[in-house]
């Protein structure tokens, strides 16, 4: 089974004037680093707070989410740790990527699955360049590395994830390994 290395998730909250988000960090301590056109709250999660050309912030992106059971808890320390002030209100959540891991516990032959199953996935591989073999359907992207360890990226939901595992496990079944 795939094991949740992280979860990358986008918050919509209620506008807030940036000068007020600013003013208000500074009034708290808490440290951030400002970019180009977003700000870096790096805590127990990391924080992206992207601000508008109407210097307003209304979108935050975080990352660094180790499960589910910790999106909740990204919610409540971005409302009580970071913006404890009234009139905060997050407005939406929603899922970006789930990036996970598996190792098979096997060799996988790169190039028997670039043969085999090209017809069914679309797949990318250049050894050249990346020593992964990319396979991609519409739940998500799998990196395949040789090695048998598996990197499943732009996942949504967590039953997608057992879609992969499923896919994974017929691959594997079809006799892409080193004996």
């Amino acid at each position: 089974m795939f094991t949740i290395k992280n979860i990358k998730i986008s918050l919509r909250i209620s506008t807030i004037p940036l000068n007020t988000a600013l003013s208000h960090l500074e009034e708290n301590g808490i440290k951030y680093t400002i970019k180009s056109n977003y700000i870096v709250i790096r805590l127990v999660y990391v924080y992206i707070i992207f601000m508008s050309k109407n210097q307003t912030i209304s979108h935050v992106n975080v990352t660094k989410i180790r499960g589910f059971n910790d999106l909740d808890d990204v919610e409540k320390v971005f409302k009580d740790m970071i913006f404890n002030f009234s009139g905060l209100n997050i407005c939406q959540r929603q899922i970006d990527n789930i990036t996970s891991v598996y190792n098979s516990g096997v060799k996988i032959i790169l190039q028997s699955l670039l043969s085999n199953e090209s017809l069914h996935h679309k797949i990318v591989y250049n050894r050249e360049k990346f020593p992964g073999l990319f396979l991609k359907n519409s739940i998500g992207t799998m990196i395949i590395f040789h090695t048998g360890k598996i990197i499943a990226v732009g996942v949504k939901k967590e039953e997608d994830l057992d879609c992969l595992f499923n896919l994974v496990k017929l691959i594997l079944q079809n006799g892409h390994v080193q004996a």
